[in-house]
């Protein structure tokens, strides 16, 4: 998907406003796991 290839903070544009900062946290994760 597009939205991998970008960078977390473009990424971040694509989620719905309506995520709550729990889903936030986790997709930074999965972030930083992809990028460590």
């Amino acid at each position: 998907m597009i939205a991998h290839t970008l960078r977390p903070v473009e990424s971040i544009h694509f989620l719905p406003v309506e995520l709550n900062a729990e889903t936030l946290r986790a997709a930074f994760e999965k972030v930083e796991r992809f990028a460590g």
